[in-house]
């Protein structure tokens, strides 16, 4: 007689999430309406001040739009108004821990040693609690821890690229 095990193995089954990578791309091309898109790429940044696995980390601005992306979500960020995450008109909230504050000023630090640009931030807030200024980093080269880590934080790393050019024929 053959037993069939799989009903046993299904009785056995577990729901399961796995969060599988990809470092949340944000990606803006050169007929983004800027306006629409500064909003929502200062939201996905600093949503929870960045501290969700799924937070915008890394932004891909195509070089036609890169300057004016960049000068705009620079002044986003700098209107950010830290405080109480309790009153509604704070925009910039603590990090979890202080030493998440501290491992985050410290991995800012390492990536610029290592060649990146500090276009903004990167240093902690004068007030009590974990706050930390949001960071705009660029110039990130392969060679850099930065360019592969993940920054579960207010800080956003700015890649800007080519736009690809078809070569012909269908997609």
């Amino acid at each position: 007689m053959l037993i069939c095990p799989v009903p046993r193995a299904g009785s056995n089954l577990k729901k399961s999430t796995m969060e599988l990578g990809g470092s949340d791309a944000f990606i803006v091309l050169e007929d983004a309406d800027l306006e629409k898109t500064i909003k929502w790429a200062v939201w996905g940044k600093m949503n929870n001040m960045g501290q969700g696995c799924v937070a915008a980390k890394r932004f891909f601005v195509v070089e036609e739009v890169a300057g004016h992306f960049l000068h705009r979500f620079q002044s986003a960020l700098e209107v950010l108004r830290p405080g109480d995450p309790m009153d509604p008109l704070t925009t910039l909230g603590p990090l979890s821990t202080e030493s998440a504050l501290v491992k985050l000023l410290d991995r800012v630090k390492q990536a610029v040693a290592h060649g990146a640009k500090l276009v903004k931030g990167g240093e902690r807030l004068d007030r009590p609690g974990a706050f930390m200024q949001p960071v705009m980093l660029t110039h990130i080269q392969p060679d850099n821890r930065a360019f592969r880590d993940e920054f579960f934080g207010p800080i956003a790393l700015l890649f800007t690229v080519k736009k690809r050019r078809r070569s012909g024929g269908a997609c």
